[in-house]
C-alpha cells in the first residue's frame, strides 16, 4: 500500500507545477498551506502528489505533499507530531508526559522515536514508509504534525571534499541518529523537572511551522537560543516598487537601496520594540527583512511567534564548502580575445573561506577582504577553498575585483554570518559594482526536489533580497550525486543553481569523464539553471579541486564579464542572455538537459569550436614557444590570451586535461608557452 485513501490535496496558489491535474477524482478537498511543500516528484510518468489518508479532517490541513512524496520514492522523512488528549489543551506536565508516553508506547516497534520534547506534547519520528504514516494517522491524539527540525544540527553537513566516493543514498540518512537513543531518557526525565513551564497545545499547533521545536524545548530549559526572526515584507516590496516608479529608480541604486532599508527599520521597530528588555539584537542586517537576536525567555518567544508579520524563528544552520578546468569548454578565451570584455570595473563577492591575497591569479585582485565568522582580522585561507574558488572568478573575469567574504568559522558556515554577508553585499553593491555573489556552499545530503520558497527561510529571504537589488545570488548545487534534487541553499527560487560538467576525457572515481558530461557527483533536477566545468579544476595555484563549488564560479565571472559587456542590460537579462546563450547539455543519467555556459556566444562571438578541442588527448608540442612580451599575445591555435594587465601571471591551457596552468611572471623575465598541436 503506498497511497492513503480519503482526502486531496489542493496545491497552494505558487506551485509552478499545479500537480491538481494529476490528482485523483472524486475525493473532497483538504487544503494545503504554504509550509515546507518543497518536494515534487521528478519523473512525468508519475503522479505528482499521492492521494492523502486521513479518516477524521480534525486539523490535518498542514500535511504536506512532499512527505508522501518522499516516502514514495524511498527517502525517510523525520515528522514531529503534535499531541493532545482528545484534542483537549495540555495544561499540566503530568498529562504531556501521559500524553506523549501513551503514543509511544502504541507505535510499532519498529518506527524510531527521534526526539521526545520534555516540555510538551509533541514527538519527533524517523516514517520509512507511506504505510507507517498511515498507521500513526490514525491515533486520534494527533492534533498536528510538522517537518522534524533539531535547530542547528538539522541537515549538517560533511565537506564534499569527498564526493568521489560518497554515491548516492536512496534514503537521505540521517546522521544524528544519537537523539534516538535518548528518548526514553528525555521522557523521564520531564517527569521529575522542576520547570513548570508548559505550552498549551492549541498555541503550539498554530507556532509550530515557524520554530524549531528542539529550540522552543530547549529555552524552556533555561539554554539563551541565539534565533534568526524573518519578517514578512511584501507590502515593503510592494511600496518599493511603487517609489521606484514614482521617483524613477533604478533596481540596486542607492535609492532604493536606503529606502528599502529605512522600511525594514520602521516594520522591525514596531514588531520588536514591545520586546526591547527581552532579548538581545546580535545583528539587524540594515538591508534585509531579518534580524539575528538572542532569547533568555520563552514567553517572549511566543508571543512573538504568533504576530502574523512574523513568518519565521530559525536556528541558523550549519553550512559546508562544496568542492575544485575549463576556460576552453566555455570560450572563454576566445570570447575575450575578440571583445576585449573582462569584467572590468565589476566585482564578484565571494562568500567562502576567505581568499589568499598573494596566490597565483589573486595579486591585487582582492578589493576588499573580511571576516564574518568571526573577524580575525587576517586575509588569509587556511583550506584553500576560497582561494580557488576566487580564482576561478578571476581566471574567467580578468578585469573583475574580489571581494572575499570570509563566512567560514573552521569547517562550518552558520546561515547568520552568510546573512551578514549578503547584508554587506547589497550596501556595498554600487560602491564596487558588485554583479554576483557566489556561495560554493551547502547542507548535505539535504535534498530539494522542487523550488523551495524564498520566504520559507531567513536565508532565503536574504537571497531574494539580493537578487532584488540586482545582485545576482549564484549558488553550487551540490555534490551528492542526487538525479532529482538539489542542495540547500540552492534550491530556494531566488538562488541561480550551478550544476558541474567534466572537460577532460578519462575516468573520474567510478565515472567515465569526457568533455560536456555531467559530473557524477553533480546534484541534477529539472530546475536546476544552467551548468559549468567543475572537474579537477586549477587554480590559485591549487590543483585538481572537484566539485559544483568549482562550477559556480565560471557563472559568477560570466555574469562579470557580461556586466561590463552590457552595461544596459538589467541582471536578470545578463542571467538569460547566459543561459539561452549555452551550449545544451543532456544529463546521461536522466536526460534532463540544461544549458552549459558559452561566454563567447554570451557576448555574440562567433562561437564555432576551434581546431584543437579535444582537451583530453592534448599532447605537448615539444620545442614550440612563444615569447611573451610586454604586448598583448594571442594564438588562435591556443584559443587563449596572454593578458599583460595581471602582470604577476598568466594563464594558458596546459596539455592533458586542459587545466589553466597559472605562470609567475616578473618584469625582467619571459614566460615560454608551449603550444598544444591540433
Amino acid at each position: 500500500m503506498d497511497s492513503i485513501s480519503g482526502f486531496q490535496v489542493v496545491s497552494p496558489e505558487h506551485d509552478p507545477y499545479d500537480p491538481n491535474t494529476l490528482l485523483s477524482s472524486g475525493l473532497p478537498t483538504l487544503d494545503v498551506f504554504d509550509i515546507n511543500y518543497d518536494f515534487f516528484p521528478v519523473s512525468s510518468s508519475e503522479p505528482k502528489v499521492d492521494p492523502l489518508a486521513i479518516e477524521e479532517p480534525g486539523e490535518y490541513g498542514l500535511i504536506a505533499p512532499n512527505t508522501l512524496n518522499n516516502l514514495k520514492l524511498g527517502y525517510a522523512q523525520e515528522i514531529t507530531f503534535i499531541l493532545a488528549a482528545n484534542d483537549q489543551p495540555v495544561d499540566s506536565k503530568t498529562s504531556t508526559t501521559s500524553i506523549t508516553t501513551d503514543f509511544i508506547t502504541g507505535l510499532p516497534a519498529d518506527i524510531e522515536v527521534i526526539e521526545n520534547y520534555r516540555n510538551f506534547s509533541a514527538v519527533a519520528l524517523r516514517i520509512e514508509s507511506v504505510d507507517e504514516l498511515n498507521y500513526i494517522l490514525k491515533n486520534p491524539d494527533i492534533l498536528n504534525l510538522v517537518p522534524y527540525d533539531s535547530g542547528a544540527s538539522t541537515g549538517l553537513m560533511t565537506a564534499e571534499s569527498d564526493s568521489r566516493s560518497r554515491p548516492e543514498n536512496p534514503r537521505s540518512e540521517n546522521t544524528n541518529d544519537s537523539r534516538s537513543s535518548d528518548s526514553q531518557t528525555s521522557n523521564n526525565d520531564s517527569q521529575t523537572s522542576n520547570n513548570e513551564i508548559v505550552i498549551d497545545s492549541e498555541i503550539l499547533s498554530a507556532i509550530a511551522d515557524k520554530i524549531s521545536l528542539t529550540a522552543l524545548d530547549a529555552l524552556i530549559d533555561g539554554e539563551a537560543q541565539e534565533l534568526l526572526i524573518s519578517f514578512n515584507s511584501r507590502d515593503i516590496h510592494q511600496a518599493v516598487e511603487e517609489k521606484m516608479e514614482l521617483e524613477n529608480w533604478s533596481v540596486g541604486s542607492d535609492e532604493v537601496i536606503n529606502y528599502q532599508a529605512s522600511l525594514f527599520s520602521e516594520l522591525k521597530d514596531d514588531i520588536l520594540s514591545p520586546f526591547s528588555q527581552d532579548l538581545e539584537i546580535l545583528d539587524d542586517y540594515e538591508n534585509l527583512p531579518i534580524t539575528f537576536a538572542k532569547f533568555e525567555e520563552v514567553d517572549p518567544l511566543i508571543e512573538l511567534l504568533q504576530n502574523p508579520d512574523v513568518l519565521r524563528v530559525d536556528v541558523p544552520r550549519i553550512h559546508e564548502k562544496a568542492l575544485a578546468e575549463s576556460l576552453p569548454l566555455i570560450r572563454q578565451p576566445r570570447a575575450i580575445e575578440a571583445t576585449g570584455f573582462t569584467g572590468s570595473g565589476t566585482t564578484v563577492a565571494v562568500l567562502d573561506t576567505g581568499a589568499d591575497p598573494n596566490a597565483p591569479g589573486l595579486q591585487g585582485r582582492i578589493v576588499y577582504a573580511r571576516d564574518f565568522a568571526p573577524d580575525d582580522g587576517q586575509d588569509d585561507d587556511d583550506s584553500g577553498h576560497g582561494t580557488n574558488v576566487s580564482a576561478i572568478v578571476a581566471g574567467v573575469a580578468p578585469g573583475t575585483q574580489i571581494a572575499a567574504l570570509d563566512v567560514f568559522d573552521g569547517d562550518g558556515a552558520y546561515d547568520s554570518d552568510i546573512i551578514a554577508a549578503i547584508n554587506w553585499s547589497i550596501q556595498n553593491r554600487n560602491t564596487y559594482n558588485i554583479a554576483a555573489i557566489n556561495m560554493s556552499l551547502g547542507v548535505y545530503d539535504w535534498k530539494h526536489t522542487s523550488p523551495l520558497p524564498d520566504n520559507e527561510d531567513a536565508l532565503g529571504q536574504a537571497i531574494a533580497n539580493a537578487r532584488n537589488n540586482g545582485i545576482l545570488p549564484i549558488v553550487s548545487s551540490g555534490n551528492d550525486g542526487f538525479t532529482n534534487g538539489i542542495s540547500w541553499p540552492a534550491a530556494f527560487e531566488s538562488a541561480i543553481s550551478v550544476g558541474s560538467v567534466y572537460d577532460f576525457t578519462g575516468t573520474y572515481g567510478w565515472d567515465s569523464a569526457s568533455p560536456d558530461r555531467v559530473s557524477s557527483f553533480s546534484n541534477s533536477s529539472p530546475f536546476l539553471d544552467i551548468l559549468a566545468p567543475g572537474s579537477e579544476i586549477t587554480a590559485g595555484g591549487l590543483s585538481n579541486y572537484s566539485g559544483t563549488s568549482m562550477a559556480a564560479p565560471h557563472v559568477a565571472g560570466a555574469i562579470a564579464v557580461l556586466r561590463e559587456a552590457f552595461p544596459n542590460e538589467s541582471s536578470e537579462q545578463l542571467l538569460q542572455r547566459l543561459i539561452n546563450s549555452g551550449d545544451p547539455i543532456t544529463d546521461h543519467r536522466n536526460n534532463i538537459t540544461k544549458n552549459r555556459i558559452n561566454l563567447a556566444s554570451a557576448l555574440q562571438v562567433e562561437s564555432s569550436r576551434p581546431d584543437n578541442d579535444n582537451f583530453g588527448q592534448a599532447a605537448v608540442l615539444s620545442g614550440t614557444s612563444i615569447t611573451v612580451t610586454e604586448q598583448v599575445v594571442t594564438s588562435e591555435r591556443l584559443n587563449s590570451r596572454v593578458n599583460p594587465t595581471m602582470p604577476e601571471q598568466v594563464a594558458v591551457p596546459s596539455g592533458g586535461l586542459g587545466q589553466p596552468l597559472f605562470l609567475e611572471k616578473s618584469p625582467s623575465t619571459h614566460l615560454a608557452v608551449t603550444l598544444i598541436p591540433s
